[in-house]
């Protein structure tokens, strides 16, 4: 009996799509440690100009290119951007005039190296409890990360149970030669792609998110 080819055509654009979705896109990384999924628009001395991946059609956003660290390009290239000049820095202290009165400091102390080790080191639930009292904002923002990492997670498990699902179910679709089998493995694939190009981006940045609240709280509160 003559095997359906379909089936290995249906398994190679499932490749084709799968690989699409996943690497047809700009990765910005910013100096806070955030990385976005986007497309470039355009590059500025002073500004990038982007959209969100998942918005194609969507309103362009605008960050100064001096918060922006690197951008990897869906060609596969790098582009790494310099330390934000200092132009526009305040001069040190010994060359500002004097003030009579005494000196008042306006920004919060960071904690010293071990400090900031023995916060990080510490249980996570006695960790997320003093962040509550002392920076409920902070540990609104944490909360919001592990909700993010959480959905990206459950995106993930969804997405490969579909996908392997649908592999077997086209692979022995072809051995049986039952084409309607095939079709059925395809589209199972096909919903899981998409899902999964979701799912890995929610986590990773929600688990971003999620430890940048931490030493944040670790570095300049605890």
């Amino acid at each position: 009996m003559k095997k359906f080819p379909q089936t290995r055509l249906l398994l190679v654009l499932c490749f084709i799509s799968f690989a699409y979705v996943n690497f047809a896109q700009d990765v910005i990384t910013m100096r806070s440690g955030e990385q976005i999924r986007a497309t470039v628009v355009e590059i500025s001395t002073t500004e990038l100009r982007y959209r969100f991946f998942e918005q194609p059609t969507g309103p362009v956003r605008i960050a100064p290119l001096s918060a922006v660290f690197s951008i990897d390009y869906e060609d596969g290239k790098r582009e790494v951007f310099g330390q934000p000049t200092e132009t526009n820095q305040p001069q040190p202290a010994a060359t500002r005039p004097q003030q009579a009165g005494p000196r008042v400091t306006t920004t919060p102390a960071r904690a010293s190296q071990d400090d900031y080790r023995i916060c990080m080191r510490r249980h996570r639930t006695e960790l997320l409890n003093d962040m509550a009292i002392k920076a409920p904002a902070m540990h609104s923002r944490y909360l919001s990360g592990a909700r993010q990492a959480n959905a990206g997670k459950t995106l993930n498990i969804l997405a490969g149970s579909l996908m392997v699902g649908g592999f077997v179910m086209m692979v022995a679709a072809e051995s049986s030669e039952d084409f309607g089998l095939a079709v059925v493995g395809a589209v199972a694939v096909i919903i899981g792609t998409p899902m999964l190009a979701v799912g890995i981006p929610l986590n990773v940045v929600g688990n971003q998110r999620r430890n940048a609240s931490l030493r944040s709280f670790c570095n300049q509160v605890w």
